[in-house]
């Protein structure tokens, strides 16, 4: 009877002390800064998010793929403008089967691509942009232009520009490198 206890009780021991340290593990990244969520979306990412208010939510996690193309007309060595809220403005032309993503306003003016946003990554100029990046910035490696991606982030309607994007954008995972 004892060494069942003996047993039963080292594995209580055994499952807690595993649940500790996967909780451990994910406060050392989420302090980090680093995404952690692939293939999912990261909720925590919303809080660096500028003026989330002009952000209507399509699909709370959505994952598209398509090729990574320049958005700043040669202008920027990773294709993305610099936005003066410390984001980048990048694009993805999906692939076929995934025009769903788009709107009209994709079509005119975003080059028929859909925009996605790695967060706080640039110099933040604009004054009440501040607070969202304020000690924090979006580790997300950007691939290069011409890559095939597979795209995951919050599909949302920029109300202000009237363009679909993935913003925030929680992974981007290389399919084929240029």
């Amino acid at each position: 009877m004892n060494r069942k206890i003996f047993w039963y009780g080292l594995l209580v021991v055994f499952v807690l002390g595993f649940c500790a340290l996967i909780l451990y593990g994910a406060q050392l990244v989420r302090k980090s800064g680093a995404t952690t969520v692939i293939g999912g979306c990261d909720p925590a990412l919303v809080a660096h998010v500028y003026n989330p208010h002009r952000l209507q939510t399509h699909e709370a996690c959505a994952t598209v793929t398509g090729i990574i193309v320049d958005a700043s007309h040669g202008k920027n060595k990773d294709g993305c403008r610099h936005e003066a809220d410390g984001d980048g403005h990048c694009f993805l032309k999906l692939d076929a089967g995934q025009e769903s993503y788009l709107n009209e306003k994709n079509i005119a003016n975003e080059d028929g691509a859909l925009v996605f946003e790695p967060m706080c990554r640039y110099r933040v100029t604009q004054a009440d942009a501040k607070n969202a990046c304020k000690n924090w910035k979006q580790k997300l490696a950007l691939p290069s232009v011409g890559s095939h991606v597979r795209a995951t982030g919050v599909w949302v309607l920029d109300t202000e520009h009237g363009h679909n994007e993935l913003h925030p954008i929680s992974s981007i995972e290389v399919l084929k490198e240029k």
